[in-house]
């Protein structure tokens, strides 16, 4: 966000000195990056649903219920699914490669 007001800010200065193309396409992305991600924020902070909420994604995290010695537990997990036999570097190396429907989340 920092970066972006920062962009914005010296996108309106040059403005200010000449109009240019550059200037201007510089303070439209600058202000949308910093929209989307104040909207962004909102939905994190926010604690009304949503419908992207009843959804993970690879690699993020999740509340799960399991059971553990007679209880119910809600507990963190990680969304991941890898083919058998891969190392944990193909993770980062090919991200949300491995995405399918039903798969495994392994306890944190």
């Amino acid at each position: 966000m920092f970066k972006q007001k920062k962009r914005l800010a010296d996108a309106q200065r040059k403005l200010k000195v000449k109009e240019t193309k550059t200037a201007q396409n510089e303070e439209r992305v600058a202000s949308s990056k910093i929209k989307a991600a104040l909207e962004k924020l909102a939905l994190l902070k926010g604690t009304q649903w949503h419908e992207d909420d009843d959804r993970l994604f690879p690699m993020s995290y999740g509340p799960i219920v399991v059971e553990s010695e007679g209880r119910r537990l809600v507990r963190l997990a990680r969304y991941h699914l890898r083919q058998p036999g891969k190392p944990a570097s193909i993770d980062r190396q090919f991200p949300g490669l491995y995405n399918a429907l039903g798969a495994l989340v392994s306890l944190s």
